[in-house]
């Protein structure tokens, strides 16, 4: 019994660090479209794109 439940933890803990690491590349993802989104947003009002 106790092997089995230091399994699920060790699973469980797992489970844990990709949730967060995969939230963390959304959030990253995201800052990146953004930034990318602003200079093409300038450049589709009419402003010079540099």
């Amino acid at each position: 019994m106790v092997r089995e439940a230091h399994h699920v933890k060790s699973l469980f803990n797992t489970g844990v660090m990709l949730y967060l690491t995969g939230i963390a590349v959304l959030v990253l993802l995201g800052l990146i479209s953004g930034t990318a989104g602003e200079s093409l947003v300038g450049a589709g009002r009419g402003e010079p794109a540099v």
